[in-house]
């Protein structure tokens, strides 16, 4: 690109490895992508930037698909804590364990999750209180990641019938 705008200028003589890295390394260093739902979502208080190392040019699809798995693994979890006494509402081991599903709504959403872990406390100033958490606030598998891993499990499906490498 860099001869093809010197011989139109009519600059030569300008030895091409001159600028090597140049345009990778200085120019397209950095892309910088704005997420608007979710800047709006946050607020105010809502942390405007994140950096994330992609370790592929800017403006490349490369790049778009690292900032794509970026924005998927920064994104909001929904995990919920309940207190409550034994019996009111819910008794444990018979209306909730470990493991069943639990839903909760919140600001108008109804979300279904797994009950993930309870903790029992009876103690002098707690008696029979439960506490519980539904859902894991854990990633999970970014729909960019599944879609690679079935190409590549299909590539390698190809290569075993068709006895290739």
């Amino acid at each position: 690109m860099v001869d093809a705008v010197s011989i139109a200028i009519g600059i030569t003589g300008i030895p091409s490895d001159l600028f090597d890295g140049t345009f990778d390394d200085a120019l397209l260093a950095f892309q910088l992508i704005e997420n608007f739902e979710r800047r709006v979502k946050l607020g105010p208080y809502g942390w405007p930037e994140f950096f994330v190392q992609t370790g592929a040019s800017a403006y490349t699809l490369d790049e778009w698909f690292a900032l794509q798995g970026a924005m998927w693994d920064t994104r909001g979890y929904h995990a919920v804590q309940l207190t409550f006494d034994n019996g009111f509402p819910y008794t444990l081991g018979k209306d909730l364990f470990v493991g069943c599903l639990a839903s909760f709504v919140l600001e108008g959403l109804m979300y279904t999750e797994y009950l993930e872990r309870v903790t029992f406390h009876d103690d002098r100033k707690k008696r029979a209180r439960i506490d519980c958490i539904i859902g894991d606030g854990k990633s999970h598998d970014n729909p960019f990641v599944k879609q690679a891993r079935n190409l590549a499990k299909f590539q390698e499906a190809f290569q075993i019938v068709t006895l290739s490498n």
